[in-house]
């Protein structure tokens, strides 16, 4: 049986390790890959099952991973769980992970870029970059600039995203990523005819169009022939138009790119008066507007053929053409309305997803605060309790030293009128002694035994010290009474008899109950009490 349980135990740490290094790879491999395939990346990730074979350095390297992997394929983040998990373990170990903290950072500000937070999202980004330029992180510099371009654009402050898009592009092409280098490009050129200076969109696009077709990548080159042929046509150059537009519809493209290649051909046409090639690209448009059910596109080419129809003197045509593209605008206008209105509601579920955030961390740091305070009530309690018992413990010690010290005192007051007495009985008992001689010692023993006043003081100290100040508690207790009174009380509380107090004295037993008869009444002691109880609770 002892055999059969040690088994089992290794067998289930042979597993723990086991899935601990084949996370561990798995986590390598995603890192490594996250870059150049992201989509491979995110699969790897999601087939990772044990989560709690995690460490918290695999966690936090999980979530960090996970949230850039469904960041870099487009996905939507809705959620910010995973990255805060990142950022917080991070944060806890900034020397140690400085480039990991600065990329959870990011898509902590990715997420709220997301969720509309733009305001909490830039002041991450601008957190961000600082770090970037410490750690000389270009390819993060790069992205974190776009990001911030991007936010600037949807403010409407063209030329603060203009600045951080050229940025971005520099960086990138610094570190030889001429794919977000081209991107980046495209948001300048983009941005530039917003503000109508197509001059420098074309300059720009044209570093991309070269770019484009350097590495290869279809997409770029179509979105920058695309943005060519709109300069162009805002530049009123049809010919322009034709010869960048010609070789964009030559490309792969989706109907929704064809739609806009084919609209922005016929404006082209139209521009020249050639009406039949401009009716030609127009009905294609259409075509393809009608197939996606775009209602931008469909308009854009009723437009077209009513300026074509209208030229060329078909007004019947033109009007219906008119209508219809009145009709899609108005629908255009109630579509725009209603996504103003959802645009509202999600920044109010976003400020509002964000005070619940906030509410949520501050009573968690209300509860850790309470914790502590309790925590530190709890370690001041059990430092008083042993200080107090420690200072109890020396207080008996002393007592108990101070007592001892006091009763071998009492005692040695005692032994030594008891061997005077004893002295004194051995002389009067010698039957051959010199009567001069026994008389003159006779006398010494006497004055040995007598107690005078400095054996009264001696003994009243003793008893004071022995019980507590007990003397000087007495005489504020019964002001009335005599020094020979609490003499005889001190003797009392110290629980010496009559025979004891007949010897220390040097008065018969008479003499002794007289003197307690006397004191009894001095303090107002009834018959019934008992005057050792008395003595005791002073």
């Amino acid at each position: 049986m002892k055999y059969f349980c040690i088994g089992i135990f290794l067998a289930v740490l042979n597993s723990c390790f086991y899935y601990s290094e084949e996370i561990a790879h798995q986590l390598v491999l995603a890192e490594k890959i996250i870059e150049s395939h992201p989509d491979s990346a995110l699969h790897i990730l999601q087939r990772i099952e044990n989560h709690r074979y995690f460490s918290k350095e695999q966690h936090a390297v999980y979530c960090l991973l996970y949230t850039g992997a469904m960041d870099k394929t487009r996905r939507k983040h809705t959620s910010d769980s995973l990255i805060r998990v990142a950022v917080e373990f991070f944060s806890k170990n900034p020397g140690r992970y400085p480039e990991h903290l600065a990329k959870s950072l990011f898509y902590q500000g990715r997420v709220y870029h997301d969720a509309n937070m733009s305001d909490d999202a830039m002041q991450l980004y601008m957190e961000v970059e600082i770090k970037g330029q410490a750690l000389s992180e270009l390819n993060l510099l790069g992205l974190v600039n776009s990001e911030m371009g991007h936010l600037f654009q949807r403010q409407n402050l063209t030329g603060k995203a203009i600045e951080h898009f050229t940025k971005s592009a520099n960086y990138f092409h610094r570190v030889r990523n001429f794919k977000n280098e081209g991107y980046a490009l495209i948001s300048v050129g983009l941005n530039y005819h917003l503000i109508k200076k197509y001059d420098s969109t074309v300059f720009h696009l044209q570093k991309v169009r070269q770019i484009a077709k350097d590495i290869r990548d279809t997409a770029m080159l179509s979105q920058s022939l695309m943005v060519l042929g709109m300069a162009y046509t805002k530049l009123k150059k049809p010919e322009a138009v034709k010869l960048y537009l010609q070789e964009c519809i030559n490309l792969p493209l989706d109907d929704m790119k064809l739609a806009q290649a084919y609209n922005s051909l016929s404006e082209a046409y139209l521009q020249d008066a050639q009406w039949e090639a401009a009716r030609f690209y127009a009905h294609k448009a259409l075509e393809k507007g009608c197939r996606i059910n775009s209602i931008y596109s469909q308009a854009t080419s009723y437009r077209c053929l009513y300026r074509i129809e209208k030229e060329e003197g078909d007004y019947s045509r033109a009007l219906e053409y008119y209508d219809k593209c009145a009709q899609l605008k108005d629908s255009i206008n109630t579509l725009e309305n209603r996504n103003n209105v959802l645009e509202i509601q999600e920044k109010y579920n976003a400020e509002r997803w964000k005070n619940k955030t906030m509410k949520l961390e501050s009573n968690q740091q209300y509860v850790r605060f309470l914790l502590l305070i309790l925590a530190l009530g709890v370690v001041v309690l059990v430092l008083i309790f042993f200080l107090h018992r420690s200072r109890h413990r020396q207080k008996l010690l002393k007592s108990e030293t101070l007592a001892m010290k006091n009763e071998a005192r009492l005692k040695e007051f005692l032994l030594k009128r008891l061997d005077v007495s004893k002295e004194l009985v051995a002389l009067m008992q010698h039957p051959k002694a010199d009567p001069e001689k026994i008389q003159a010692k006779l006398h010494a023993l006497v004055d040995k035994l007598t107690f005078d006043a400095a054996d009264g003081e001696a003994l009243i100290a003793t008893v004071n010290e022995l019980f507590n100040g007990f003397a000087g508690k007495l005489a504020a207790r019964y002001p009335v009474l005599t020094p020979d009174d609490v003499q005889l009380c001190c003797m009392i509380r110290a629980g010496f008899d009559a025979g004891i107090m007949s010897t220390i004295m040097g008065i018969g037993f008479d003499s002794i109950y007289k003197k307690r008869s006397r004191l009894r009444k001095k303090i107002g002691l009834h018959e019934k009490e008992n005057i050792e109880d008395l003595m005791s609770k002073i």
